[in-house]
């Protein structure tokens, strides 16, 4: 088994981007390069960013050029702090974890599933040029409680358009029923050792966890998330992610 280097010690910057009053002000003060820079001097490797995506689109899918100017700008931050960085749509269009009720027609309607495969294919396409700090975890809570083939063929086809851009760019796919560890064998992920599963217990130490090609500790998910999860041998610059320090 081998680890992830680069994603051993981590910070969610949830209320940043996602799960906030969407307005400049807000986004402005929340999170500064201070901040990212403290983090930095904590010993930690990575931040894991949840965004919305009223962040980057408007009413009728227009993009919005401010949001992904924000995600870019704190790419930037993290690049130059030498920090890794965990993209994850927290909310899209149609789906919002924090309602099951709001969110009970994303598995089984093909223009919602289209609206998300198309958002991570621009943030995709946007950012390709980070690959070197940059993971994407593809949704956050997912609440499909009894049919995970639905989410099975939903990520299938966003690995897909996402590899078409960003080849070797680690995946983080989460478990349905909330990302319970119960859940992580139902996944059924490509045999691509650049994408892996995780799950989140605020309580519980690590455990191991069924991934796309093998078993792999799951990271820890307090306010400060440490990511123990393996994405195999992804390429060799995984090793060389680890800032020294």
């Amino acid at each position: 088994m081998q680890i992830w280097n680069g994603f051993q010690r981590g910070i969610n910057l949830g209320g940043w981007l996602s799960q906030c009053d969407h307005t400049d002000r807000h986004y402005d003060t929340f999170i500064t390069e201070n901040d990212i820079a403290h983090i930095a001097s904590w010993g930690m490797d990575h931040v894991r960013v949840p965004i919305d995506y009223e962040l980057i689109e408007a009413q009728g899918s227009i993009e919005r050029e401010s949001g992904y100017a924000r995600i870019a700008c704190c790419l930037r931050w993290c690049k130059k702090h030498n920090l890794n960085v965990v993209l994850v749509l927290h909310k899209t269009y149609g789906y919002n974890p924090e309602s099951a009720y709001a969110s009970s027609d994303f598995f089984e309607n093909p223009a919602l599933q289209a609206r998300f495969i198309s958002l991570w294919n621009q943030l995709a396409k946007r950012f390709q040029s980070y690959s070197d700090i940059l993971a994407f975890e593809l949704l956050d809570q997912v609440l499909e409680k009894e049919h995970p083939n639905r989410w099975n063929r939903v990520v299938a086809k966003t690995i897909d358009a996402i590899r078409g851009i960003c080849p070797a760019v680690p995946i983080v796919v989460s478990g349905i029923r909330n990302d319970r560890a119960a859940s992580i064998p139902l996944l059924q992920l490509p045999a691509d050792e650049c994408t892996a599963s995780t799950a989140t217990n605020p309580w519980c130490s690590p455990t191991r966890v069924q991934t796309g090609s093998e078993a792999h500790p799951r990271r820890s998910t307090s306010p400060i998330r440490t990511r123990l999860t393996s994405t195999g041998d992804c390429r060799q610059r995984l090793a060389r992610r680890s800032p020294n320090r």
